[in-house]
């Protein structure tokens, strides 16, 4: 398996393998490379691991793996409301998220009839809540994705 199928199993996609078509025989290049995803050529080859190299590489720069916070916003889609109120439906319950003061939000359990206590500054972090809470998230992601967004956070302030 290439590595950046091993990405995509990871992602909880199908992994991707490289088209590789035999050419010529006998004189090189020997190997046609083309990918499945975006359904174009993308070179000949002289030896196959070349080409399984190259195809490692155009699926990193052309069809990254999601990273954390993709996997987490593809989970939890908040829908909005009324201004300051979103709503989303996750792993079978209801949950709102309200905005309780500049910068702060608070994440309801509808069908729990709770509310979280601590208050994120973000959208993302109750989405983060959310996932979690719903279990359609595990906590590797839901920890991972934290990670990601305060180093985003970070970068963002500097």
């Amino acid at each position: 398996m290439t590595e950046g199928a091993g990405q995509e199993r990871a992602a909880g996609l199908s992994p991707l393998e490289p088209g590789i078509r035999r050419l010529r025989p006998l004189e090189p290049p020997n190997f046609l490379l083309s990918c499945p995803r975006c359904e174009r050529d993308l070179g000949e080859y002289r030896f196959e691991p070349l080409a399984r190299r190259a195809f490692d590489e155009h699926l990193d720069e052309a069809h990254p793996a999601p990273t954390p916070l993709d996997l987490v916003w593809a989970a939890v889609v908040l829908i909005a409301g009324e201004p300051g109120f979103w709503a989303c439906e996750a792993g079978g319950g209801s949950y709102a998220v309200r905005l309780v003061a500049a910068g702060r939000f608070a994440v309801d359990a509808v069908t729990l009839g709770g509310t979280v206590r601590n208050p994120m500054r973000s959208l993302s972090e109750a989405q983060i809540c959310i996932g979690s809470m719903a279990r359609v998230i595990s906590p590797a992601v839901a920890q991972a994705a934290t990670l990601q967004l305060r180093r985003e956070e970070g970068v963002a302030s500097q």
